[in-house]
């Protein structure tokens, strides 16, 4: 396993060591976390609506295969007139 030597110095020809990068401020801060909530926040919403959208489509098919049967069944026929049960 590669064991780290240590920093790496950065120097320019002239001697000089390159300044390490700026630490970003509170504002950048706070504009990176709210981006980030935001794609949470939709991300959220998409995956939530795929779900309810799913369960709302598999319960109106159970529906309409249920109210399909009703229709073909003896007890419906009977509603409809014909009084016997029998096929």
């Amino acid at each position: 396993m590669d064991r780290d030597t240590g920093p790496i110095i950065d120097m320019q020809p002239d001697g000089s060591f390159t300044p390490p990068p700026p630490k970003a401020g509170l504002g950048t801060v706070i504009v990176r976390l709210a981006i980030v909530g935001v794609i949470l926040v939709i991300g959220i919403s998409l995956l939530w609506a795929a779900l309810v959208s799913a369960a709302v489509m598999v319960l109106g098919g159970l529906a309409l295969y249920g109210f399909w049967r009703f229709k073909q069944s003896p007890l419906m026929r009977w509603f409809r007139g014909n009084r016997s049960l029998t096929r």
